[in-house]
């Protein structure tokens, strides 16, 4: 194994979810959940 793939084969989320949204402007975001939001 390659080091490349040995360090995505390592990383894993718990919980994770992807959202992809297009907004036309003005636009504005407001995201209300009580999990903590880290990037």
């Amino acid at each position: 194994m390659d080091i490349v793939g040995g360090l995505l084969d390592g990383t894993r989320a718990n919980g994770a979810f992807l959202i992809r949204s297009v907004f036309d402007p003005p636009w504005s975001l407001r995201i209300r959940d009580e999990a903590p939001l880290s990037v």
